[in-house]
């Protein structure tokens, strides 16, 4: 891959005309991706009252150990404490930039010339944190003990002492919530992530699991502290357009329900208050300070929350509200005061009543809104629920993990491309505006169904499309570029958690060029099912990439909008009364124009939200004309251009062929869609059961976690049967191998097969495969097999033949046809050299190999290393007393050893075993990408350049040098290994 190169970085030019990064001229380091300079954080921390001078370093072997340490001296001889200077820093400066250690300095090191000499502060504090280390490893409770367990086995550094730093030592946001559930599980304490992110030292954690109160799995609440919570992305952006809103209720959503018989007022303000204790996301209060958007949990609900109003004379009808009331319930919501949610109550004549909660959409979606009223029913009875099971802050961690930011740089150069010098077609958002109310002829929405049925696609593409043609013909043919919502609540532990789980995706929903009517839909539809995938598009990086490269397309991106919902409810079940649910027209916009469409009892019912000049200048009536116009176009189209669509339901039952297949898809079926008095036939529809994309979404990740069938949402929705399914459970293609990670599209045309070393763990190399997915595109996928899962299976005696065999099973469910490379690290090499002999027969992929190590070479060299090692030691112990040395894991690593398991015994067999044969595959292509400041450390006696192994044995031999560590290839230098990987393979 390609580097960039900045002003100030040192770069050494090689023989070879390359350049080698050196560092930099100044002092910015990198700290978990974010670049901090030193200086800057110096001149903050001399500011700080009672500091006298200050230095910064950082320290750390790895990019996860990786942390800043603050000395500072006091004036006149007394210096604030290390708990104050962190406070006085963590209000001032962004989270990576504050110093995770703080030393207090009595005298400072000295150069001759008077300096100071960092390299003697360097030195003294490794030499202190080695002396805090060897005195504080004797742990003083159960919880310590168990504690440092839970550390080694989620943190990447072993260095773990009471006063260790979960931050300094590799500590991230998602290495919190491991350790949160690990203490969860084992101690049967509530240690919250962001109680380990606010407390990082080991000490202190363990006085908070102490102190904490032991539960039952039945009584357990995962909620968070009343601490600084995480935002999204996506949650970061709509509080700062929520912020710059004039109307001040772009971003409300109003629940408005009409009792049709009196309530008790207080069992249902009770209940409101119990939903809020359940769910921390309706307790949050929300504040921008400095740029910075932060978010913290109350312990209760604010003092006005509740307001009571009076009598009404008549309750409202949808989208006819008085312009009093509408005022009442649009005033606007102090998040930082008065957090995100508030109830008005109005007793109506008759005995009847209206309620309207108000929650900010900042922290809850369609879908939470459908789960609290489920759960206020229950609570107004008097019911115990049981405790919501997830949490809310893991869905900053995957929207994180799962961001899509080569999709995002596409969707930057296509927006660009379309839309420079293109007028804004409305005016920005969010601002004031109404709602209106679209009429749909009743016999168009009779012939949505059927066609729906004849082209084997949901509503949502047609109608999408319909708008998008819409726009086009409205306001010209660049304006085809729509914003819409798709909910992500795939995972389990976001199935019950309150919260805004949705990604704000981009469809092209109009024509383009010399497009037909039916090659339009048939493209909206695929990218409608690629949209249904587990990625998110990172919205914020497509908004500065267009600021920045050309700011006259920035109005584009929040002109149209679209919402989509499959049968909302509409009357239900709230404690002793029946509640309607009413809807409430918007009186602000938060785009330009933004169509609403849902189906409700088979009807189709729309309204457009636009801001105020939209309705002035006549765009919306134009758009609603011009949408059904192109709606009734839609129902006409015969079929759809592409060949992939489900259509032979017969096949499908035949493809199933497993009766306990079927029962296991009938009862998936059932547990998510509920039970009818009618069997599941062939060709019932999901759909018309009461199933919608999110329960397809929810149904498909449980049938892969408890089954190991990977269906495809997307093209399940294509054509929604119970034979569809059938054939897609069925189908080799689309049934998850066992024990493997699948990193990009299953059904690619090519698979890259990346081996673990010893420990075995999938997950331990998913940042590489990510990087190198990224790199090939939707046309590779990264296959890895769970070494230890397969392991923890095999018999005692015959463990590396039962590896081999599982292995091969693997390529075998692939296809061996689709192998593009065999890549194995460190010992994983070994493995791969293996399996490529083992299958010479059927496919010849070169060999990858990362950093590994000839077996035969090891075993001669190993005696001689010990040898070695122990001599230097008794020499160093003996000539320089009381003066600690460590070693980093990477130069004691033997190259094959990435981390420890509770299989240990087995792999140790493995690994012997191995080192008495012959790694020689004739006929095999072979890299090998070697990290050469490993390389020095290993003790090879020959052979050094290529790791031991002999070319010869070999048909190619090709070598790759990185200057980096053996543990630094699949982690830190994740990109460069992958970049280098594609370079070779594409080349090769």
């Amino acid at each position: 891959g390609r580097r960039w190169y900045r002003t100030g970085d040192l770069v050494h030019r090689r023989a070879d005309g390359a350049f080698e990064f050196r560092g930099r001229v100044d002092r910015q380091v990198k700290i978990q991706g974010h670049r901090v300079e030193l200086e800057e954080v110096e001149t903050l921390l001399r500011s700080c009252p009672g500091v006298g001078d200050a230095a910064v370093l950082m320290r750390g072997d790895s990019a996860e150990s990786q942390h800043l340490v603050a000395c500072f001296s006091g004036i006149g001889g007394s210096a604030p404490t290390s708990d104050a200077v962190a406070e006085f820093l963590g209000e001032r400066l962004p989270l990576p930039a504050v110093p995770k250690r703080f030393i207090a300095m009595q005298r400072w090191p000295l150069s001759l010339n008077g300096k100071l000499d960092r390299a003697a502060l360097a030195a003294r504090v490794d030499e202190q944190a080695n002396a805090v280390a060897r005195a504080d490893t004797r742990w003083r409770s159960h919880a310590e003990e168990a504690l440092a367990g839970i550390w080694k086995r989620c943190l990447p550094a072993s260095a773990i002492h009471r006063h260790a730093s979960f931050l300094a030592i590799g500590g991230t946001s998602l290495l919190a919530l491991q350790v949160s559930a690990q203490v969860r599980r084992q101690l049967r304490r509530n240690l919250t992530p962001i109680d380990v992110l606010r407390f990082p030292l080991f000490c202190e954690q363990a006085r908070r699991i102490e102190a904490a109160l032991s539960f039952d799995g039945a009584d357990a609440a995962a909620s968070p502290s009343a601490a600084q919570l995480p935002l999204t992305r996506a949650q970061q952006t709509m509080l700062a357009a929520s912020q710059l809103d004039a109307s001040g209720c772009a971003y409300l959503v109003h629940v408005a329900l009409h009792l049709d018989a009196p309530s008790d007022r207080v069992a249902v303000r009770r209940a409101f208050a119990r939903l809020a204790d359940r769910h921390p996301a309706l307790r949050m209060t929300l504040a921008v300070d400095r740029d910075m958007a932060h978010a913290s949990v109350r312990d209760a609900l604010p003092a006005l929350w509740w307001r009571e109003h009076d009598e009404l004379a008549e309750p409202p009808t949808d989208q006819c509200w008085p312009s009093a009331l509408l005022a009442t319930i649009n005033r606007r919501l102090d998040v930082a005061h008065d957090g995100v949610m508030r109830v008005d109550f109005w007793p109506v004549s008759g005995g009847a009543s209206l309620l309207v909660w108000t929650v900010h959409h900042i922290a809850i979606d369609e879908a939470s809104v459908d789960r609290c009223l489920h759960e206020l029913d229950r609570l107004i009875a008097g019911a115990e629920l049981p405790p919501v099971y997830g949490s809310p802050l893991v869905f900053a961690a995957i929207e994180k993990a799962w961001a899509d930011h080569a999709a995002a740089h596409t969707w930057v150069d296509r927006l660009i491309g379309s839309l420079t010098s293109q007028p804004a077609p409305v005016d920005r958002s969010p601002a004031p505006g109404r709602e209106v109310t679209v009429v749909i002829p009743a016999t168009l929405g009779a012939r949505l169904h059927p066609a729906c049925a004849r082209l084997s696609v949901t509503p949502f593409a047609p109608l999408l499309a319909a708008y998008g043609l819409a726009l086009q013909d409205v306001f010209g043919a660049p304006c085809r570029f729509v914003s819409t919502p798709f909910s992500r609540r795939i995972e389990p532990e976001l199935v019950e958690p309150v919260g805004c789980f949705i990604d704000l995706c981009f469809v092209e929903a109009g024509a383009r060029a010399g497009e037909t009517l039916a090659e339009t839909l048939t493209r909206v539809n695929q990218s409608v099912l690629q949209l249904q995938r587990p990625t998110f598009l990172p919205h914020h990086t497509i908004v500065e990439s267009i600021a920045a490269r050309d700011p006259s397309v920035s109005p584009h991106l929040n002109a149209f909008g679209f919402t989509w919902r499959f049968d909302p409810a509409r009357s239900l079940p709230f404690g002793p009364a029946r509640a309607r649910l009413l809807r409430v027209p918007q009186q602000g916009a938060r785009f330009g124009v933004c169509l609403h469409v849902a189906m409700v009892d088979g009807e189709l019912c729309c309204s457009i939200e636009a801001v105020e000049s939209a309705f002035v200048r006549g765009h919306v009536n134009a758009v609603a004309t011009a949408f059904v116009r192109r709606l009734e176009a839609m129902c006409e189209v015969s079929e759809l251009h592409v060949g992939a669509v489900l259509r032979d339901e017969r096949a499908a039952s035949s493809a199933s062929g497993s009766v306990e297949l079927v029962a296991v898809l009938r009862a998936s079926w059932q547990r998510w869609v509920g039970t009818t008095s009618a069997p599941i036939a062939a060709s019932t529809d999901f759909l018309h059961c009461g199933g919608n994309s999110l329960t397809v979404m929810r149904m498909t990740a449980q049938l892969r976690r408890e089954h190991g069938l990977r269906i495809d949402a997307g093209a399940f929705l294509a054509r929604p049967t119970f034979a569809t399914l059938c054939e897609l459970a069925g189908e080799p293609p689309t049934r998850s191998p066992g024990h493997c990670v699948i990193v990009g599209p299953f059904d690619a045309r090519h698979v890259l097969v990346l081996i673990p070393g010893k420990g075995g763990q999938a997950l331990g190399l998913y940042a590489l495969a990510e990087q190198m997915q990224r790199r090939f595109g939707d046309d590779h996928a990264i296959a890895i097999p769970d070494l230890e899962a397969m392991l923890s299976q095999a018999p005692q005696q015959h463990a590396l033949w039962f590896l081999y065999e599982r292995i091969g099973q693997l390529l075998k469910e692939l296809g061996p046809q689709r192998i593009g490379a065999l890549v194995g690290f460190s010992l994983g090499g070994i493995l791969a050299l293996r399996l490529a002999q083992q299958f010479a027969g059927t496919m010849r992929p070169p060999v990858w190999l990362l950093d590994s190590y000839a077996p035969r070479a090891m075993a001669r060299n190993l005696w001689l290393r010990i040898e070695r090692r122990l001599a230097h030691s008794l020499l160093r112990r003996k000539h320089v007393a009381n003066r600690a040395t460590t070693q980093s894991d990477d130069s004691v690593s033997n190259g094959m050893h990435d981390g420890a398991s509770e299989l240990e015994p087995q792999w140790d067999a493995i690994q012997a075993e191995l080192c008495r044969e012959s790694a020689a595959a004739p006929g095999v292509e072979v890299h090998l990408i070697q990290a050469r400041h490993t390389v020095d450390h290993v003790g090879l006696l020959w052979r050094r350049r290529t790791n031991g192994f002999n070319p010869k044995c070999y048909a190619h031999w090709y070598l790759h040098e990185i200057d980096a560590k053996h543990l630094e290839l699949p982690r830190s230098l994740a990109a460069e290994t992958a970049g280098l990987f594609a370079s070779g393979l594409r080349w090769a």
